[in-house]
């Protein structure tokens, strides 16, 4: 398991914004020797997060992403696992992790 820790600090996601988020984070992490950044963004309703999720492509078209953070222990990675994508309520998370440990970093994060 990484130790990540949050590097270059909080930038807004404006992108996130034109989805309908009325609140969207860039924030950028590192282990010391690879990054992840983590796009979080807030929705009024469970619907308008799920169709960003959608518009986001879903989890089909994630490596290693799925629909819901799992609850209880993290699942074992998957072979690609460069991003995920998660929705959970009317927030909505997207992993991206070039070298690899995206549905571990999502899963042990307080999301």
């Amino acid at each position: 398991c990484r130790r990540w820790r949050p590097t270059v600090g909080t930038a807004e996601n404006v992108d996130w914004e034109g989805l309908g988020a009325f609140d969207a984070y860039t924030f950028t992490y590192s282990d010391g020797s690879a990054e992840i950044t983590l796009l979080a963004g807030q929705w009024r309703t469970s619907e308008a997060a799920a169709e960003a999720f959608a518009a986001l492509g879903g989890a089909e078209s994630w490596p290693g992403g799925s629909g819901e953070i799992p609850p209880g222990p993290c699942p074992d990675p998957a072979e690609v696992d460069d991003a995920a994508l998660y929705v959970n309520q009317t927030a909505v998370f997207q992993v991206q992790a070039p070298a690899g440990g995206a549905a571990e970093f999502a899963c042990r994060m307080p999301m």
